[in-house]
């Protein structure tokens, strides 16, 4: 076999090698597109976007990772061009160098995007929860000033207390705006069911603001009320006993008036 015999079967065999190669990466590069877009499917819950994210965080490190084989791949292709300058050969390796090119840079956006979307539902959960956490603090202060008391004094004392309520309520009622203006971002990246849950919650959510805002409201009224009637007990407490201790001295005098009366004089 002469030399040249043989530099054709080195040719031959790093053809068909390079061949079976640029196949396999051409068919793991369209399965790997495939597996990406499927992560375009919207999640039902937080959980499962934070499963999602944790699942593409380690396909994309493998996407990360391929650019070694397609380094190896594209040397291989320069041996082989060496021996068959072939135009096909330098065609399909900036074929695949464009094809990953793109699979990198929808993974990103899709990571991007699987990273916001949980962020913003985990800050939605968060903040609604904190929500709830306040207005079951702050119906349970309610709970204890409506404790019935006739004691002007502490009746005040709950009238004052209720001042910094208000001051409170501004501010859940600032935390409630902003949880529903997250919420509407949340729904549209959340699968149906999911989103019908969320919108379910933030309906009850704004039912128990406003019936607290209600409540401090009335409990304002009665103890405003009950302070009134205190204090017109309190004056008309004082005016009987002015009007008993006037009654008192007129009796005393009168007595000792006819006691003077009675007696001999010496």
């Amino acid at each position: 076999m002469n030399k040249t015999q043989q530099l054709l079967e080195v040719g031959l065999v790093r053809w068909k090698e390079w061949e079976d190669q640029f196949l396999e990466a051409e068919d793991w590069l369209s399965k790997t597109e495939e597996q990406v877009k499927s992560f375009h499917q919207l999640q039902n819950t937080l959980i499962d976007k934070k499963n999602a994210l944790e699942e593409f965080q380690v396909d994309l490190q493998t996407i990360f990772d391929w650019q070694q084989y397609l380094d190896k791949l594209n040397l291989k292709a320069q041996i082989l061009l060496e021996t068959c300058a072939d135009s096909r050969v330098s065609n399909t390796v900036t074929q695949l160098m464009t094809k990953y090119s793109a699979l990198l840079s929808l993974a990103k956006e899709v990571i991007r995007r699987l990273e916001l979307h949980y962020q913003e539902h985990q800050q939605h959960n968060a903040l609604y929860q904190e929500c709830e956490e306040w207005i079951e603090q702050t119906s349970d202060k309610i709970i204890k000033l409506s404790a019935v008391n006739f004691n002007l004094d502490e009746v005040n004392a709950q009238l004052l207390a209720i001042k910094p309520l208000k001051q409170t309520l501004e501010q859940g009622q600032n935390k409630l705006r902003y949880v529903l203006e997250l919420k509407e971002k949340v729904m549209l990246t959340t699968e149906p069911s999911g989103a019908t849950k969320i919108q379910e919650e933030a309906v009850l959510l704004e039912a128990e603001f406003e019936k607290l805002m209600l409540d401090v409201q009335d409990l304002r009224q009665r103890l405003s009320t009950r302070a009134s009637l205190l204090e017109d007990l309190e004056k008309s407490k004082k005016i009987i006993s002015e009007w008993l201790n006037d009654i008192e001295s007129k009796v005393l005098y009168a007595i000792i008036v006819n006691m003077f009366r009675v007696l001999p004089f010496f």
